[in-house]
């Protein structure tokens, strides 16, 4: 996570988290007032490195039609994750990304 002082604050610019076991990604934001400077594509990098590749790697995002969907499912299709099952997590409809070995 890198971080900036604001005041006598510490605070994130983005933050992801994955598992190694599950092979997901299970996280990853951006602060609003950071976004469109790539810090997603540097994030998403970072995660895809740690990640084994030679298994499929998948991300849970928000579905089509979910405004809050638009810039995440973008990021992910750059990176060559194809959209896959419908699912719902925290009782909120998202659907599941799939990066293919």
């Amino acid at each position: 996570m890198e971080c900036h002082r604001n005041g006598n604050k510490e605070r994130g610019l983005g933050y992801e988290l994955f598992s190694r076991n599950r092979n997901m990604i299970c996280c990853l934001a951006v602060d609003p007032e950071y976004r469109q400077q790539g810090l997603a594509s540097i994030l998403l990098r970072k995660a895809l490195a740690e990640l084994d590749r030679s298994r499929e790697i998948t991300v849970s995002t928000f579905r089509e039609n979910d405004e809050k969907g638009i810039a995440p499912r973008a990021l992910y299709k750059k990176f060559g994750f194809q959209e896959g099952e419908m699912t719902e997590e925290f009782g909120y409809p998202n659907q599941v990304f799939v990066l293919h070995p």
